[in-house]
């Protein structure tokens, strides 16, 4: 959009309010109706912690309801449909859908003392992974910021259940889409609003070079932005260019080498903190003993922690789970090597929630049935100003 427009092209735009920061939002509002910081406020704080966008009972506006009808007017909330509900013992899966008819899928996911959301930054993934269910979907469109929000915002309105934790790590490429994300992230973690901190959010990439150092840039030259303890995490699964290659395409771009340096410069803000190295076992490929030592020997100077994931079935053609005592050996021998480890416990893998399971719903191969476990559906966000 262009945002030099005059004040009549502006107004004849209808804009998703999930979409902007506090403090784009209070440009927008500077923009449209001369107004700032005293009526954008409690417009965003009720937007977020209300899960309304009604205006007529905040005192900011009792004397002003033309600029209330005004706002109405203006800004749209675009919240996707929930198609489907599934549920087991340790997640929720949504799949919603946007009125251009495009779909994605968020997860839910129940741990010891909270729960965390796992959401997703595109329709689809360019990068092609052989084993991830959204890589043979292949890339759709990315998801703008106020679509990534509104994940957040139906699993707390509509579910009722409160996240404090937030990973992309959902459908996508999150650096495919960096300028989105980066405002997503801006809403979250806004005290006035969802207030999920930077610590409590996690991005997770395919070992996506430029967005990587782009962040890391960011975290050093805008220290005031208020996101340097959010984590990284590098899905990693070989440190053999050639292996690393024949499963994850963007090796190919960006090899290992050069990941390796990005992140050997990622800045972390405390001596304890890590970057996550998200790897699949997968049996016969990358768990032998040559895979152990090569691990250790690539992650040498840079704080991580080894996250072993064990495979996940996805449709058709993929690759085989490993049993607990091959990702038993894994483990201990990378502990023995002296690296940080831990095993990822496989959640909401009945109905297909786990790590590198989303988009089997999103690709149309199912039917949009509700689990009958799942529960009631809360009362949806009101709408009215």
């Amino acid at each position: 959009m262009d945002r030099g427009g005059s004040p009549e092209i502006l107004r004849k735009m209808t804009l998703d309010p999930l979409s902007f920061s506090f403090s784009g939002l209070t440009d927008e509002f500077r923009r449209r109706y001369g107004k700032g910081e005293y009526y954008a406020d409690p417009f965003f704080r009720s937007l977020y912690q209300r899960g309304s966008t009604g205006l007529s009972g905040l005192p900011q506006f009792f004397s002003r309801p033309e600029l209330a009808r005004q706002i109405r007017n203006d800004f749209t909330l675009r919240l996707p449909e929930i198609k489907t509900v599934l549920r087991d013992e340790t997640s929720i899966k949504l799949l919603l859908q946007y009125p251009d008819g495009a779909r994605i899928e968020t997860v839910v996911l129940f741990m010891s003392t909270y729960a965390s959301l796992c959401v997703s930054t595109q329709i689809g993934c360019a990068r092609g992974c052989s084993f991830c269910e959204t890589g043979r979907l292949g890339f759709k469109r990315n998801l703008t910021a106020g679509e990534i929000v509104a994940q957040q915002m139906l699993v707390q309105f509509y579910l009722g259940i409160r996240v404090s934790n937030i990973v992309f790590m959902g459908m996508g490429e999150p650096f495919d889409n960096y300028d989105q994300l980066l405002i997503s992230i801006d809403v979250l973690k806004d005290q006035r609003g969802s207030n999920i901190p930077a610590s409590g959010m996690t991005i997770s990439t395919a070992g996506h070079v430029p967005g990587i150092r782009r962040l890391a840039r960011l975290i050093r030259e805008e220290p005031e932005r208020g996101i340097r303890r959010l984590s990284l995490a590098v899905s990693l699964h070989s440190v053999d260019n050639r292996q690393r290659s024949a499963i994850m395409p963007i090796n190919r771009v960006w090899p290992l080498e050069e990941l390796r340096s990005a992140l050997l410069e990622f800045p972390l803000s405390r001596k304890r903190d890590r970057i996550f190295i998200e790897y699949t076992l997968i049996p016969g490929f990358n768990d032998h003993p040559e895979a152990v030592r090569g691990l250790i020997d690539y992650l040498e100077g840079i704080p991580s922690c080894v996250n072993i994931i064990p495979c996940n079935p996805v449709s058709s053609g993929g690759f085989p789970r490993p049993g607990r005592d091959q990702v038993e050996k894994f483990f201990k021998a990378l502990v023995a090597g002296g690296q940080y480890c831990r095993v990822r416990d496989t959640r909401g893998d009945s109905i297909r929630a786990a790590c590198g399971q989303l988009g089997e719903l999103a690709g149309h191969r199912h039917k949009n049935v509700s689990n009958p476990g799942a529960g009631g559906i809360g009362e949806p966000l009101s709408l009215s100003v």
